[in-house]
């Protein structure tokens, strides 16, 4: 009688083919994204994020919160590219076609730790490389191609701990609750993003495991739980100390009565 071979441990997913088409997938990102990086001249999203990242830190923070148009992540991160090579537009979109092409490459190598066989993660990686809203922000001074690249990256880590039949890894926790942290500071819709990935991560260990549900409490606010208290902190010092909640960039909409209650 054959014995079936015992199933590969997530971690060893990660094989060599896997790895080259997981450059493919960079390579193919970079050459899709690097030549049109000056096509366009900048417009005032991101000539605003531009300007607002070449600020001292202490006046990014207050311009964001002022602004409330998003946390200040991604203002932090353009910050540190500006240093690197200047505040030119064009400069500024390489960042983001970078983190364009790197996520779905992630894409590919979270499918398989999911357990997708190699060609299905394949066109998982295709779609997300041809999908016209990540090719669009990949070229554009805004925080949605860098949050697709942690999310991607968060996607991976979690992959390994949800499909793992052991008590997850303290490092492999750390990492994943920190790039949720990240996703939560780049952009509000980050928090979507966190709340279904912590879940499912705590869905899989229950699972795969049999994980208690003391256990899965725990993981769920070891994960959830930064991201979720620094934004709330984010938010609530926005709406108390400032023009209410959406700050200046909402102003225009009324605030209700309760609103104006809470703030006052």
């Amino acid at each position: 009688m054959a014995v079936s071979a015992p199933a590969p441990r997530p971690d060893a997913l990660a094989s060599r083919p896997d790895r080259l088409l997981a450059i493919c997938v960079v390579v193919a990102g970079l050459l899709s994204r690097l030549p049109f990086v000056d096509a366009e001249e900048g417009w005032f999203d991101e000539i605003f994020s531009i300007y607002t990242a070449a600020q001292s830190l202490p006046e990014i923070l207050r311009g964001a919160l002022i602004e409330q148009t998003n946390p200040p992540g991604y203002y932090l991160l353009a910050h540190a590219w500006n240093a690197l090579g200047g505040s030119g537009v064009a400069w500024h979109r390489v960042l983001t076609a970078i983190a364009g092409a790197l996520a779905p490459a992630l894409v590919l190598l979270a499918a398989r730790r999911l357990g997708f066989s190699r060609w299905a993660a394949v066109v998982a990686a295709v779609v997300a490389l041809a999908s016209p809203f990540l090719w669009q922000m990949s070229l554009e001074v805004r925080a949605y191609a860098p949050l697709a690249l942690l999310s991607a990256w968060a996607l991976w880590i979690g992959a390994g701990i949800a499909t793992s039949d052991e008590a997850p890894r303290t490092r492999a926790i750390a990492g994943l609750a920190g790039l949720q942290v990240g996703m939560a500071l780049l952009h509000y819709f980050g928090a979507f993003a966190v709340f279904g990935l912590t879940l499912g991560v705590v869905a899989g260990q229950r699972a795969q495991r049999g994980a208690s549900w003391a256990e899965c409490l725990r993981l769920l606010v070891v994960l959830g739980g930064p991201a979720a208290v620094l934004l709330a902190t984010w938010v609530g010092v926005a709406f108390l100390g400032g023009e209410g909640l959406g700050g200046r960039n909402v102003a225009w909409i009324p605030e209700t009565s309760a609103a104006i209650a809470l703030r006052n």
